[in-house]
């Protein structure tokens, strides 16, 4: 594409525009609906503005770059059809991430939404080594969180309840960091969130009605598959699974019955230095296979001071009951997923540890 063509420039202004506005859920593909958009120098004392007056603006502005785009004059010269392609995309990105804002309201009506924002922007500045990027993330944290919860509107009394559960998966997570000081004000800014949604008055109802939802799934997802076409193909990738899982059972000698077959598989000892040892060796492991880039794991582990039991989460296993932890040092023998943050919400690692005893 001409590097002065008009569509680059409109691509170039709001892209600055969004990564400038939603920070947070533009640097992580965790938000599926907002652009990877990242400032070249991120300003770590920056959070998403998720205030009413922000996302109305926000809206305004997709709007109108929507607008830009239509106004660009075309042409049937053959060599166009990357430029025609690249402003297709551009207006189906605004005016995805418009109705986001305007017709599904997620930042809205899920208090878990801000929640995971703050937790992946605090993640991002683990992550990122930088020594000044954790103390500024944090102590802009509770304005944040403020300017979040005055969006909040017709909330669901299951969503609410949700938000003060992570709310507090999200505070025993920060309790577990050294430098009190820095957590101490962030830790305050959660209760106060948590506390103003307990006030808050609730719907009965949630979800999104079927039109909606079918809409998502077929535009906003960029699948162009109704609702029916998209669970058949749900219920297909589940069958072929489910058929891999019986033939590699078969070829380990449990038959069709692969689901005892890995409840049988035996756990791996705990080494002499403890669970924690374990917990390390599995980083080791993963970053040396290269399955997933977890150096930053190592900086969040340097901080944890909590029990081992806080970042290790049970994982359902055939025909026996969920492990559970007795008491704040042990574990008792299961399968575990590793967490650094806590909460289903939370980065996960890939692989997942059989504890023997």
């Amino acid at each position: 594409m001409d590097r002065t063509s008009p569509v680059r420039d409109i691509v170039l202004e709001l892209y600055t525009f969004l990564a400038h506005r939603f920070p947070i859920c533009c640097w992580s593909d965790e938000f599926v609906f907002f652009p990877q958009a990242v400032a070249e120098k991120t300003d770590w004392s920056l959070w998403d503005d998720l205030s009413p007056g922000s996302v109305e603006d926000a809206v305004s502005g997709l709007r109108w770059f929507r607008r830009q785009l239509s106004e660009v004059p075309g042409s049937d010269d053959d060599s166009a059809w990357g430029e025609k392609a690249l402003t297709s995309l551009l207006a189906w990105v605004t005016r995805t991430l418009e109705e986001q804002f305007t017709l599904v309201r997620t930042h809205a009506t899920q208090p878990t939404f801000a929640l995971t924002v703050a937790t992946v922007g605090l993640i991002q500045a683990l992550q990122s080594g930088e020594e000044e990027a954790w103390a500024q993330r944090l102590r802009n944290l509770p304005e944040f969180l403020e300017r979040a919860f005055e969006s909040l509107s017709e909330v669901p009394e299951l969503y609410r309840d949700l938000g003060a559960k992570m709310a507090e998966d999200t505070a025993r997570w920060l309790q577990s960091m050294e430098q009190q000081t820095l957590t101490g004000p962030a830790l305050k800014s959660i209760a106060h969130y948590s506390d103003g949604l307990s006030r808050l008055p609730v719907t009965r109802e949630f979800g999104i009605v079927p039109d909606l939802f079918e809409r998502v799934v077929n535009i906003h997802t960029g699948s162009a598959l109704t609702l029916s076409e998209a669970l058949r193909e749900l219920e297909d990738e589940v069958a072929v699974t489910r058929q891999l899982l019986v033939e590699e059972g078969g070829k380990l000698g449990y038959g069709s019955d692969w689901e005892s077959g890995y409840s049988s598989i035996a756990g791996e000892p705990v080494p002499v230095e403890g669970r924690e040892r374990l917990l390390r060796q599995e980083i080791d492991r993963l970053e040396s296979i290269a399955i997933v880039k977890v150096s930053w794991a190592r900086t969040a582990l340097n901080r944890i001071r909590c029990p081992l039991s806080t970042y290790l989460h049970p994982l359902p296993q055939s025909g026996r009951p969920t492990p559970t932890t007795h008491g704040p040092d042990t574990l008792s023998r299961g399968a575990y997923s590793i967490s650094l943050a806590g909460g289903a919400w939370a980065v996960r690692l890939v692989r997942s540890i059989r504890f023997t005893g």
